[in-house]
Formats: C-alpha cells, structure tokens, sequence
C-alpha cells in the first residue's frame, strides 16, 4: 500500500468518507453500495487487521465507517444480504492458510529437531561470539526502526484528526522511510542464513528445541523468557490470527444455535399442526355423532307420533262399531 493510499484510508477512518464534501452536502453512502467494506460491517476487515505484518493482504480501498455498520445492523435487512456468509468464508480461508502452514512447519521441526540434538550431542562448533553479536545488534535495529515507525503512524493519524493534512502525509513519508531501512536490515539478515529459515539455523546453532505457535504457525523457541513469549502474544499478527479463529468459532456457534431453534420450532410448529388436525378431526367426528343422535332422536319422535295415531285410528274404530250396539 502506497503512503498516499495509506493516508486516505486514514483520513476516512478519522474525519468521515464525506470529508472532501461541500458544505451542506450531506449525500452519504448506504451500507449496501459496492464501495463499502462489507466485512467490516458484519465485523472487521481482514485486510486492516493484518495491515504491517509478515501476513499483509494489501490496502483494502472501500469505506470503513463505524456509523454505516451501526445503521445495517439496526436495519431490517440485518443478516439477510449474505454479508456474514461472504465474511465467514473469507476468515475460514486464511484460518485454513495458518492450520496448513502449523501442519507444515511442525513436518520441518520433526525434521531438524533430531539434527539440534545430534549437534548438541557431539559437541558442534556452534554460533560464535562475533556472530551472535551481529544477529543481537541487527535486531536491536530493527527493534528500534519497528518503535520509529509505529511512533510516525501515530503521530500522523493525531495530525489528520486535528485536520493537519500534509504533516500527516510527512509523517507517513518518514514511516515508508524506516520501513525501507528495516527491510534491507531483514535482507542482511537472512543473507547470513543457511537455505533454512533463519530462526531454525538459529535453533540449530544454539541447540535449542522449537516448538510452533499453534495460534499464526511461527517458529518459538522452547522455554523462551517470558517477555518474548508475551511480546509474541501481544503481537498484531499473533492477535489477528486468535480473533479469527475465535469469531469462527463464536459465528459457527451462532449459527448451531439458530439451527437448532430452527428445528425446535419446526418441531412445535408440526406438533401444533397435528394436535390442530387431531382436535378438528373429533370435531367433526363429534358434530358427526350429534348429528346421529339428533337422527336417532327424530326418528323416535317419529315413531311415537305414528304409534300414537294409530292408537287414535284404533280407538275410532272401536267406537264406530259399538256406538250402534251402546
């Protein structure tokens, strides 16, 4: 990322993305418009995330604002425009990436461990003193050039909140600066390796056992001092590596749970359904019966009326043929 890309995206961070907009206008973008980071909306951007480390993914350009991520998820359309799919696949790709690389660098130390111990065992020459010296003064360097920059980026970013634009930007420049000379350090660094990577010829050198960071895959030495494994922990790329992994796992469980719920209510709503169908049923079967009864009932009202005119019709009888004999 070039330092001018750099600065704008700093700028948006810090004023706004409408920074450059006339007064009165107040035109804003929506969260749904392709310039906007639809990772950052349903959480945060990767590219940001990893931005100055080993594991770089380059300047992301679109919109960063905290105030259209606050406005989707206050919206009605929240969670159905598949931003937390897209988002979710993306992370799981680079958690993927870092499991391989752990896979593969423990493959390397099963490899070379032997070798340390080997070495240790008969007494190899090992690293000399000139040379330890060198590899402790070049990362003395770098320490010093990683505190420069970081010191340029944040006195730029207060400059571009107080509005200072072009200090900002020569502060950025001085930032590229540092970065150039501590990259030339690594090159010399890694020129004095052996084809292996420098931390293992160190270990190999040392005959100190390895071990592999099982959080961003990076090579730790065994029973390291407390501060650097604290400083290893604490760093950006270690740290962008565990909120990965752990909003992987935190959005899987959400998604278990809504799965679930889904099912639970499926469940009920097809139990409702069939005790609804049941009850209807002997609704009817009742109102069936009844109507039965009701049947069964006119058809004895029926009876008694026919028998008790043909009692009527015997009587008459009866008295028109005594009459005459009376």
């Amino acid at each position: 990322m070039s330092a001018t890309e750099q600065m704008a995206q700093m700028l948006n961070e810090l004023m706004g993305v409408k920074r450059n907009a006339d007064i009165g206008d107040t035109d804003e973008p929506d969260f749904d418009e392709p310039d906007v980071c639809k990772n950052f909306l349903v959480a945060f951007c990767p590219n940001e995330m990893f931005r100055n480390t080993k594991a770089d993914l380059g300047f992301c350009p679109k919109i960063h604002d905290p105030a259209l991520r606050l406005k989707y998820r206050e919206s009605s359309r929240f969670e159905k425009l598949g931003y937390e799919e897209e988002f979710l696949n993306k992370i799981r790709r680079l958690d993927d990436e870092v499991r391989r690389k752990i896979e593969k660098n423990e493959r390397r130390l099963a490899m070379t461990q032997p070798v340390i111990k080997d070495a240790s065992k008969e007494g190899g020459e090992g690293e000399t003193d000139a040379q330890r010296r060198q590899k402790e003064l070049i990362s003395e360097q770098q320490s010093n050039l990683s505190a420069k920059i970081n010191d340029c980026m944040e006195k730029a970013e207060a400059l571009g909140a107080l509005g200072k634009v072009d200090e900002a930007k020569e502060q950025v420049r001085q930032a590229d600066k540092f970065k150039q000379e501590r990259a030339a350090l690594d090159r010399l660094l890694a020129q004095s390796a052996n084809p292996t990577s420098h931390i293992e010829d160190l270990a190999n050198q040392l005959s100190k056992p390895m071990e592999v960071c099982q959080v961003c895959g990076c090579f730790m030495l065994v029973n390291d001092v407390q501060q650097r494994i604290d400083d290893h922990y604490a760093g950006k790329q270690h740290m962008a590596y565990a909120r990965i992994r752990a909003t992987i796992e935190e959005m899987d469980r959400k998604r278990e749970e809504k799965r679930k719920g889904k099912i639970e209510r499926e469940d009920k709503e097809r139990k409702d359904r069939e005790r609804k169908e049941r009850d209807d049923r002997e609704r009817r079967n009742e109102r069936d019966r009844e109507r039965e009864r009701d049947r069964e009932r006119e058809r004895d009202r029926d009876k008694d009326r026919d028998r008790r005119r043909d009692d009527r019709d015997r009587g008459y009888v009866c008295h028109q043929f005594l009459a005459p004999l009376i």
